[in-house]
C-alpha cells in the first residue's frame, strides 16, 4: 500500500507542476507583453475554462488526499534502524510541505478562475524562483 501511495503522490507532483509552469508561463507572457495585473487575471481564466478548472481542482484534492494517507502510513511505520526512522522522519518532513504546496496551489487556481486575481500565482512564482535559486 505504502508503495502504491509513494507511485501516486509521484504522479500528482507531476501533475500539479505541470498546472503551476502552464500558469507560470502564461503569467510570464502577459508580463512581457506588458498587461496589468488583473488583464493577466482575465486571460487566464480565459485559457483555464470551466473543465479544465473543475478536473485540476479534482485533482489538487485527491493529491492532498493522498499525501495525508501516505503521512499516515509512514507516521504509523515501524523502523528497524535509527537510519531508516531518519530517513522516514525526512520523507514525512517533505511529503508534508508537498501537502502545503497543493493548498496553495488550490487557492491559485481559485484565485485565478472566481476571482481572476493574480497576486497569490504570483507570489508562487516567487516562491519557485527563491527554492530554485536555493540549489
Amino acid at each position: 500500500m505504502e508503495r502504491h501511495l509513494e507511485l501516486e503522490h509521484q504522479k500528482d507532483l507531476s501533475r500539479i507542476y505541470e498546472l503551476f509552469s502552464v500558469l507560470r508561463d502564461y503569467y510570464k507572457l502577459g508580463v512581457k507583453r506588458n498587461k496589468t495585473e488583473q488583464e493577466i487575471g482575465i486571460f487566464l481564466k480565459s485559457k483555464i475554462g470551466s473543465s479544465i478548472y473543475q478536473i485540476n481542482l479534482r485533482i489538487l484534492k485527491k493529491a492532498i488526499l493522498t499525501t495525508q494517507k501516505l503521512i499516515k502510513c509512514k507516521t504509523i511505520k515501524k523502523c528497524e534502524t535509527v537510519a531508516n526512522r531518519e530517513l522516514n522522519k525526512l520523507e514525512i518532513g517533505a511529503i508534508k510541505e508537498n501537502n502545503i504546496y497543493f493548498s496553495r496551489m488550490i487557492q491559485v487556481l481559485k484565485d485565478i478562475y472566481l476571482q481572476k486575481n493574480v497576486i497569490n500565482l504570483k507570489n508562487e512564482i516567487q516562491i519557485m524562483e527563491n527554492d530554485s535559486d536555493n540549489y
